[in-house]
């Protein structure tokens, strides 16, 4: 059910009749979303640096071969 406030807004009956639990159960479900924000946003976190690193040890596998392959051909052209 619905009841007009008096000021041209309307309320669920609900809310009317214990303003109070409707506000705890709101409070619960907000600090419920905020925690699983934050352990959402640490997990990815972990699976970003897990992969940074796996892609700064690719480039520095890479620059090994580079500069290995570099002192070959500067070997083999004399300089």
């Amino acid at each position: 059910m619905t009841s007009n406030r008096g000021d041209g807004t309307w309320m669920t009956q609900s809310v009317l009749a214990n303003p109070r639990r409707n506000g705890k159960e709101w409070r619960k479900q907000f600090e419920s979303a905020r925690l699983d924000s934050f352990r959402k946003g640490a997990r990815r976190a972990t699976e970003q640096a897990s992969t940074i690193r796996g892609l700064h040890a690719k480039i520095g596998e890479l620059t090994m071969e580079r500069d290995f392959f570099q002192g070959r051909q500067d070997a083999a052209h004399g300089l």
